[in-house]
């Protein structure tokens, strides 16, 4: 078909009615049968493609590409800006595809090789990505170029190399930002901070309210546990853009880890006011509000955590344990159930899901899920110590003696476990160890005897409770 005759009446300037003629054109294009003056011309594609771009309207400008090859399937320019819509669309072997064609037309066209070698990098074929680059470097020499050469180099871990590329780029008028961010990066994956932070101020000292890069250096800071100083950066970030919600989720975080729970909380409260639908807003909400015993509300921001994203096993598991902790002990369950029906390997979800069923009276059913968390994780002290003392009001005293042991083997610092088995070696009337691990207990905690104090009349009346307190004493000493 001829493009000739196709309607070229359109400003190359970006009009105040731009966004109305891609519409137009668009259902123009959609229209069966559409006449070819109802049609853009060439001049008219390619300006809109590269205003669509500009806007990062990709999927508007893919359909105009689509419409350019087909008008003139041996343009190489077509081709190439198809490759790079495509990029922008995450479509990496598509795009390869789209250059590929460019550079049969135009086999010395820098521009595909550069954003061909990009694509490459993205499917992880650093080697082809890394030849392409240098062969496009030996055809024309470019800073654009020579950049992604020093990404790709980061990216297969020779950072030595990129580092040097990136500090001469750094020096460039032109990509000092982007040589000065990725040599950042650079130093980061060293797990040099220092360097990584001073080389943030550089490119902060040339652009003082670039909000991504003080953003980014307050990751930097959150990664090596600098929280004050992440705090300040991430307050900046807000003080230029009060509502970019990651830097409200990201301070929310970094209280949390001061242990600031409230301005925590209020922090998440205002990312989610800005972005309702994150699910990492809701679900570290839920959580911090869980850890302070504010169950309730806990449970209807899980609620709609799993609303937003309903194959996240974390945030069923997360609201468990708000129910478990309420003695919802049911509803705990189910939400057990539904956290291990995506990610049925999770020890800790077999766990409390045992403890549930043991506190629902649901004996034997715990104990299988007691074993299947020992069999994904046989290194939970806690748990076969919980297992064994299971065991023990199921009057099983020696398979309870041996999941106890287990416990030891693994923790032999407790006090619980060896007072524990001293309550199991009573029933077996087997006072001398009765008497062994009371002494290794009290060694450990000498509070201990406060729990036995308690428990006196259901498991150690056959002695004077005196007794108990004089083998305190020795043991005591015998630690001193």
């Amino acid at each position: 078909m001829s493009y000739t005759d196709y309607d070229d009446d359109f400003n190359s300037g970006y009009s105040d009615d731009m966004e109305e003629k891609v519409r137009q054109y668009k259902r123009a294009i959609r229209k069966k049968g559409a006449s070819s003056n109802e049609l853009p011309g060439i001049d008219i594609i390619e300006n809109i493609v590269d205003y669509c771009i500009e806007k990062e309207e990709y999927e508007d400008a893919l359909e105009f590409c689509e419409l350019w090859v087909e008008y003139i399937p041996n343009s190489a320019e077509a081709w190439t800006k198809k490759g790079i819509v495509q990029l922008n669309l995450e479509m990496p072997e598509e795009s390869i595809e789209s250059f590929d064609r460019a550079l049969a037309l135009n086999p010395t066209d820098t521009e595909a090789m550069l954003k061909k070698s990009i694509a490459l990098e993205h499917l992880g074929e650093f080697e082809k990505a890394l030849e392409l680059i240098n062969y496009s470097l030996e055809l024309f020499y470019d800073e654009e170029t020579l950049l992604q050469k020093a990404v790709i180099l980061a990216a297969i871990d020779e950072l030595e190399e990129a580092i040097k590329i990136l500090e001469y780029l750094s020096s460039s008028s032109v990509m000092q930002k982007e040589a000065l961010k990725e040599l950042a990066y650079c130093y980061d994956s060293m797990g040099n901070f220092n360097k990584c932070i001073e080389t943030y101020d550089r490119a902060i000292e040339n652009d003082p309210y670039d909000e991504e890069l003080w953003y980014d250096k307050a990751m930097v800071y959150i990664e090596s546990e600098q929280y004050l100083k992440a705090k300040d950066a991430l307050e900046f970030v807000l003080a230029i853009d009060e509502k970019n919600y990651e830097a409200w989720y990201q301070l929310g975080n970094v209280y949390s880890s001061l242990g600031r729970i409230t301005e925590a909380i209020d922090s998440y409260r205002q990312a989610i006011n800005h972005n309702p639908f994150d699910y990492d807003c809701w679900h570290n909400l839920a959580s911090i509000l869980g850890d302070s015993g504010n169950y309730m509300e806990a449970i209807r921001c899980y609620t709609k955590a799993i609303y937003i994203e309903p194959d996240k096993y974390e945030s069923y598991f997360g609201r468990g344990i708000c129910f478990d902790a309420l003695d919802l002990f049911d509803r705990a369950i189910k939400d057990y159930d539904e956290a291990l029906k995506l990610y049925p390997d999770n020890d800790n979800i077999w766990y409390a899901k045992a403890e549930a069923l043991y506190n629902s009276n649901k004996v034997s059913e715990a104990l299988k899920c007691y074993k299947k968390a020992l069999k994904l994780n046989p290194f939970n002290d806690e748990c076969w110590l919980d297992f064994g003392m299971t065991l023990f009001e199921l009057k099983d005293y020696n398979k309870a003696i041996e999941a106890i042991n287990k416990s030891i083997e693994i923790a032999p610092s407790k006090p619980e476990s060896y007072y524990s088995l001293a309550k199991i070696y009573l029933q077996l009337n087997d006072l001398s160890n009765v008497e062994k691990m009371l002494s290794i207990a009290f060694s450990l905690d000498e509070n201990i005897i406060e729990k036995l104090n308690e428990e006196y009349n259901d498991y150690f009346y056959q002695k004077p409770l005196e007794y108990y307190y004089n083998l305190q004493r020795r043991s005591l000493k015998k630690r001193r």
